[in-house]
Formats: structure tokens, C-alpha cells, sequence
């Protein structure tokens, strides 16, 4: 089994409930770091085989739902991931005179605060699972600067406050009403915050 095999049998399990949300994220976590055949087979070793007559995982058309990547006629797929499950209602980033990089996949809470301050903050939610009721986020850069990545497919709206600082990024609507909204709160003071849409791919 791949890595994308390990994280969808993953993905189903927490699902169904045969695997909590600390220990989904551990696996996934460690699936996303581990480059052996056997490592990725022991993190789903454990856990029960679907059934036979079990429904698969959701067609990759349409919207993903944590199950990878989405068909589009006549291209590859630009789809976010959505959460099936419950999500972690808030997160936090801080980088003081340090910097901080959150990517690959994990689970983006309902409220994550980024905070840069003489140091620089980077998070990509492109393979990250989002809430599917949307999430806020409070990005600060002072004298730093932090940057967020959104896949393409979601709801953005920027509201932001600079003083002698910067912020990038602004509204952008998704073409299917139902996709999850992110807002992002940017505070740039004397510093800078960026916001960029790209593809998974």
C-alpha cells in the first residue's frame, strides 16, 4: 500500500469512529514522515477490515471528503480537503524570533492564531482537513511575517489592520456555495502577512 492508501484506510477508521482524532492525527503525521513499505503497513495493521459488502470510500468526483484528490472533466483535480469528523476547536502557531512551518496533512482547527513576531510563520492548508463549518483565522506579523496557503475550492475572506506593515490576499468566492468558508483576521504591524490560493497539484 502507498502512502495515499495508508492515509485514506486512516481517514475511513476515524470516520467510522475505529480510531479517535489524537490518534488519527499521530498516524497521519507519521505516515506523512515514514518512507518504508512496512512502516506505512504497521500504522494500519490494527485496525479492522471493512467488510466485504462495505460501502467504498467516496468517488473522487466532485468535492473530496479527506479522501484525497478530486476528478474535474478535462483536468487534473483542484479540490480541498474536507473533514468528515469533528474538528479541534483552536490551534496555535507562535514564532518569536524563531520560525514555524505547518504542512502536509493535518487537522486545522475551527480558530487557529498564527503569531510572528521578529520571526516568520508559514502554514499551507492544501492537504490539510478543514472544518467543514469553515475556520477564522488570526494571522499577527510584527516586525515578522507570516503566510498562509488556502487550496483552490474554498470560500477566503481577509479583513486586516497594518500599520507600517503589509497585508496580501483578499476576497475570493468558491464557485460551489456549500464550500467552507476561511476568514482570516491579518495584523501587520510593522510587519507582514500574506495570503495565497493555489492548487493541490
Amino acid at each position: 500500500m502507498d502512502r495515499d492508501s495508508i492515509i485514506d484506510t486512516l481517514t475511513a477508521a476515524f470516520s467510522d469512529g475505529s480510531l479517535p482524532m489524537e490518534e488519527f492525527e499521530r498516524r497521519v503525521e507519521l505516515a506523512n514522515r515514514t518512507d518504508t513499505a512496512d512502516a506505512l503497513r504497521a500504522l494500519v495493521e490494527d485496525l479492522p477490515r471493512p467488510a466485504a459488502d462495505a460501502p467504498p470510500l467516496p468517488a473522487r468526483t466532485g468535492r473530496s471528503v479527506a479522501t484525497g484528490r478530486t476528478a474535474v472533466a478535462g483536468g487534473p483535480s483542484l479540490a480541498y480537503l474536507e473533514n468528515p469528523g469533528p474538528s479541534p476547536g483552536q490551534g496555535e502557531i507562535v514564532s518569536i524570533f524563531s520560525s514555524n512551518r505547518r504542512v502536509g496533512r493535518w487537522t486545522a482547527p475551527l480558530k487557529l492564531e498564527i503569531e510572528s513576531i521578529f520571526g516568520s510563520g508559514y502554514v499551507d492548508l492544501r492537504e490539510a482537513l478543514i472544518p467543514r463549518e469553515g475556520m477564522r483565522i488570526e494571522a499577527v506579523g510584527i516586525f515578522g511575517s507570516t503566510s498562509i496557503v488556502v487550496p483552490e475550492g474554498v470560500n477566503v475572506r481577509v479583513e486586516s489592520t497594518t500599520i507600517f506593515g503589509s497585508v496580501t490576499g483578499g476576497e475570493i468566492r468558491a464557485e460551489d456555495p456549500s464550500a467552507p468558508t476561511i476568514v482570516i483576521e491579518a495584523v501587520a504591524i510593522f510587519g507582514s502577512v500574506g495570503v495565497q490560493v493555489k492548487s493541490r497539484e
